[in-house]
């Protein structure tokens, strides 16, 4: 029979603490005045295998010291990791091969405006 003590670390272990999460109780325990090896021995006892490294706590802890306000990344400069439009592409060149079976890669990338490397994928 589990007593409540048991029930309270096994809802502590099960509880998921997002990175946004963690690096806001960095952010408040840095204005209260912690330390770094505080705030990380905390985190991971909350935490468990989901906390963050102990060198990410340190430079979390440095930007906030500096004055940082916000706990999201700063936005990064290029092509985003995950492009929404490959579905979109795809059903643009299912539709232009059921008009013409018999175009090529290069009439197709040419009549959609899509490359011909990723015509061909997308035909695959």
């Amino acid at each position: 029979m589990m007593s409540e003590g048991d029930n309270d670390s096994e809802n502590k272990s099960s509880a998921h603490i997002s990175v946004l999460e963690q690096r806001a109780y960095i952010k408040i325990e840095t204005i209260r005045g912690k330390t770094v090896p505080e705030i990380h021995a905390a985190l991971n006892e909350a935490c468990g295998m989901d906390t963050a490294d102990r060198s990410t706590v340190q430079r979390w802890h440095q930007r906030f010291r500096k004055g940082r306000i916000s706990i999201e990344n700063n936005p990064r400069s290029g092509r985003p990791s995950i492009v929404t439009q490959d579905n979109t592409n795809a059903a643009i060149v299912a539709t232009v091969i059921d008009e013409d079976r018999r175009m090529t890669a290069r009439e197709v990338a040419a009549a959609t405006g899509i490359s011909k490397s990723s015509v061909y994928r997308k035909a695959l």
